[in-house]
């Protein structure tokens, strides 16, 4: 999964903070790939996602953004679920930190992330 070619890359994130590594949304994919800012010509890894298109924690159904923050947890906007996943630093699935219970014209619904 690692070495798929980037399938419709989206936002970028570079964490300044860990050696200018470079966070890219990978939306045909389902994932996020990290790419080491000392390396940038190498495959990056897979931090968020990469296990096919869905809803379950370990995975994306439409990924949009990406932030990391200074523990290097990666938060990713998953546009189609609805959803904020936080993938604590090496964890094999995410947690859902914001869960907007669908579309619609109300204080906790969004439409889609930008």
């Amino acid at each position: 999964r690692d070495s798929q070619p980037l399938n419709l890359p989206g936002r970028i994130f570079i964490d300044t903070r860990y050696g200018n590594n470079v966070y890219v949304v990978d939306g045909n994919n389902y994932r996020v790939q990290k790419f080491f800012g000392n390396s940038l010509t190498s495959n990056g890894i897979t931090v968020v996602g990469g296990n096919g298109y869905g809803s379950e924690p370990n995975q994306l159904k439409s990924p949009v953004d990406v932030y990391v923050d200074a523990n290097e947890n990666v938060y990713a906007a998953d546009s189609s679920n609805h959803r904020i996943q936080m993938w604590p630093k090496a964890a094999p699935s995410g947690i859902t930190v914001v869960d907007t219970e669908g579309t619609g014209e109300y204080e906790n619904h969004v439409d889609y992330f930008h």
